[in-house]
């Protein structure tokens, strides 16, 4: 009998949320697909009238720009301190790293640490998207 649940036929997103670096693949594949510093990039001499409307670098985009930009650093000894930088690298893997929509993939967050905080903060992030 045929199984025509989607589900079942697509892929989990996994994410090691790192201090150091953040890999990200898909089940089924040998290893991590995207592998990324777990920090976010501001250029240094950006100014704003608003402050969320800072420029920000993740991932490849900060190779080039290193000299230019400050870095924040949300996962602190395996602890994420900083939950809205941690959305942002979140954003660029699944856009820019796998490019996949978060909607139509389950996921599984390796993170020991934070699991109960990450379990809400998902679900606020996940709604977003």
């Amino acid at each position: 009998m045929e199984n025509n649940d989607n589900e079942s036929e697509t892929p989990h997103v996994i994410i090691d949320n790192g201090s150091s670096y953040m890999r990200c693949g898909l089940n089924g594949e040998e290893g991590p697909r995207v592998v990324i510093r777990s920090r976010v990039g501001y250029l240094k001499n950006y100014t704003s009238f608003k402050s969320d409307d800072r420029a920000f670098y993740i991932g490849e985009n900060t190779k080039s720009r290193e000299g230019l930009l400050n870095f924040n650093y949300p996962i602190n000894h395996g602890i994420i301190e900083n939950w809205d930088e941690m959305e942002k690298i979140w954003s660029y893997l699944f856009v820019n790293g796998l490019m996949v929509c978060p909607d139509s993939h389950n996921f599984f967050l390796i993170d020991s640490n934070n699991s109960q905080k990450i379990e809400k903060k998902w679900q606020k992030f996940s709604s977003k998207l």
